[in-house]
């Protein structure tokens, strides 16, 4: 039995990407999506609190405001079925009475999209977001010695971890935790 199983957004509890629905029809939005996202430092910095929705849409001149993004985003998530809940029922029919957490390198957005959503409030204990951490899960100390300091554990023993990120799955594993790699086809 586990104590806490520790989920990631994106690849396992997240089946899609930042809108993705609403930048299939809006040219400047998928502009931006892909500059964005096709440079790993700028996801990163993101990712680690160093900047923010707001400052990007400024620095990439996107005509659209951060309050009109964030209803596009939440548009985007509730038309998608963006969480797994079916691998979710799944895990947690395994190991009930567990306390569920997302560990996630993740952005602004994600918090705030995270507080409104039922079915995350009814399902989680906690949201370690990088962002607000101002460290990604392979940071050293990073995201898991936060959450693990946060959660007053030694280790990782008893908690399992489900990522899409080899590196997270043998990182989470080295400070003592189990972990359950999930691939394209498993989520």
């Amino acid at each position: 039995m586990y104590k806490y199983i520790f989920w990631d957004w994106h690849g396992v509890l997240g089946l899609r990407g930042f809108w993705h629905i609403a930048s299939e029809t809006d040219p400047d939005l998928k502009d931006f999506v892909e500059s964005v996202f096709s440079s790993q430092a700028t996801v990163d910095s993101w990712m680690r609190g160093e900047t923010s929705l707001a400052q990007l849409i400024h620095k990439y001149e996107l005509n659209k405001s951060e309050h009109d993004m964030l209803m596009v985003l939440r548009h985007d998530w509730q038309e998608m079925g963006a969480i797994n809940q079916r691998l979710f029922s799944t895990i947690s029919s395994l190991y009930p009475g567990t306390n569920h957490i997302i560990t996630t390198d993740n952005m602004d957005i994600f918090s705030d999209y995270a507080q409104a959503d039922q079915f995350i409030r009814d399902n989680f204990t906690k949201i370690y977001n990088s962002y607000e951490i101002k460290a990604l899960k392979g940071d050293a100390p990073g995201l898991f010695e936060y959450a693990m300091a946060d959660l007053g554990l030694v280790s990782f023993k008893d908690c399992l971890l489900l990522d899409d990120s080899p590196q997270n799955c043998e990182r989470f594993t080295s400070l003592g935790g189990e972990s359950i790699l999930i691939t394209k086809g498993q989520a």
